[in-house]
């Protein structure tokens, strides 16, 4: 299990994230009627968190050390924000899952 292997599982931990929580704040979101800055906000905390979570998780589970691989997954998972012309919210996902996969790799212990 290598390099590749690693960024599709942080792929798919991302884009499962985005649709689990996204399904369930998005209904939240409509009902309030939130708009402007504070859903925005609120979309932003989400995706980044998802984003810190997938890097956690792999920097946890995968043997040996494994910091690019989730950043670069999380990349590959909003790549289609780019296409939309988002590519803010695509590069800010990069720091938040290297940060998720330097935490992950320090709670095991392995520097």
């Amino acid at each position: 299990m290598g390099f590749l292997w690693w960024t599709s599982v942080s792929a798919l931990i991302v884009l499962g994230y985005q649709l689990l929580v996204g399904a369930m704040v998005g209904n939240y979101l409509e009902l309030q009627s939130w708009t402007g800055l504070n859903r925005w906000l609120v979309e932003q905390a989400l995706r980044l968190t998802g984003c810190f979570t997938a890097g956690l998780v792999v920097g946890v589970v995968s043997p040996g050390r494994r910091i690019l691989e989730p950043a670069l997954g999380a990349l590959l998972a909003l790549g289609g924000l780019w296409l939309a012309g988002t590519a803010l919210k695509v590069w800010s996902a990069f720091p938040a899952t290297l940060a998720g996969a330097w935490l992950g790799e320090r709670l095991t212990s392995r520097p």
